[in-house]
């Protein structure tokens, strides 16, 4: 998952960095390719620089979302995380694989 999740998290930091913000960082625009199904991803978007991935196979019942924190003053990108699943191993996997803040915490 990680593995396909890293040219759209790239194309949403390159589109940040020459529109000043993620508003317009959409699949299909400004950039941003139109994401595919995988072995292990059942369906991912990205909708103004938020990447939402389902799992399958494998990872089947894991949600991830990957959330831009946008600095434009700096030109800085951090991600915030979130993974949802029912199955506590599955999530502590999905967040040792995603190292970014959780979305839930403030830092």
């Amino acid at each position: 998952m990680l593995q396909s999740t890293m040219p759209l998290k790239t194309a949403v930091e390159i589109c940040a960095i020459e529109q000043g913000a993620t508003g317009n960082c959409s699949e299909g625009n400004a950039g941003i390719p139109s994401a595919t199904p995988s072995r292990y991803i059942a369906s991912s978007t990205v909708n103004a620089g938020v990447i939402s991935l389902t799992g399958q196979d494998n990872l089947q019942g894991l949600a991830v979302t990957l959330t831009p924190d946008w600095n434009p003053q700096q030109g800085i990108m951090r991600w915030q995380r979130r993974c949802e699943t029912s199955a506590s191993t599955l999530k502590s996997a999905c967040e040792s694989v995603f190292r970014f803040d959780d979305e839930d915490k403030s830092s």
